[in-house]
């Protein structure tokens, strides 16, 4: 597995841009790999799902920075509800969002990892609805969900969906 050069942003990972979460995605240290070449088909979907899972984990509070991106995201998101000036703004967060996990779920459909038949519309929100709620839980209940929990939740999620 070899580590993305800074700056390379999460386009290096899935291939293409997401508007909303490109920025947060320049900064991790996300880990790249060329997903499923000479490897396993089994190994190349768990590490397919293992990427997907930590991708997706840039949008939840699993250590102190994405915690305070994540407190901060809800504040914003509920300043939007009263303040006309936000509610854009906020909008074209939530779709960016959906966009984003669209997109992590289209690239493992494409790639064979998930099941046949499954529809990415309504995994799309299920799974963004998921994110969304653990993160509201883990910001406002620390003692009850865990980063580590976020992730095992979200691990369980994607290999329900695993074909």
């Amino acid at each position: 597995m070899t580590r993305m050069p800074p700056g390379a942003g999460m386009e290096a990972v899935v291939g293409s841009k997401t508007s909303c979460h490109q920025v947060s995605f320049h900064q991790r240290d996300v880990p790249a790999t060329n997903l499923g070449a000479g490897v396993p088909a089994a190994r190349a979907a768990a590490e397919r799902l293992e990427l997907a899972a930590r991708l997706l984990g840039e949008l939840l509070p699993l250590d102190a920075p994405r915690r305070a991106e994540v407190t901060v995201f809800l504040d914003f998101a509920a300043a939007s509800r009263t303040d006309p000036a936000l509610r854009d703004l906020a909008g074209r967060a939530a779709v960016g969002t959906r966009e984003f996990v669209g997109l992590v779920l289209a690239r493992l459909g494409s790639g064979g990892v998930l099941r046949p038949g499954l529809r990415l519309d309504v995994e799309t929100e299920r799974l963004s609805s998921l994110v969304g709620g653990l993160g509201v839980n883990a910001v406002l209940r620390p003692e009850l969900v865990s980063g580590d929990d976020c992730l095992e939740v979200v691990r369980a999620h994607l290999g329900s969906l695993a074909a």
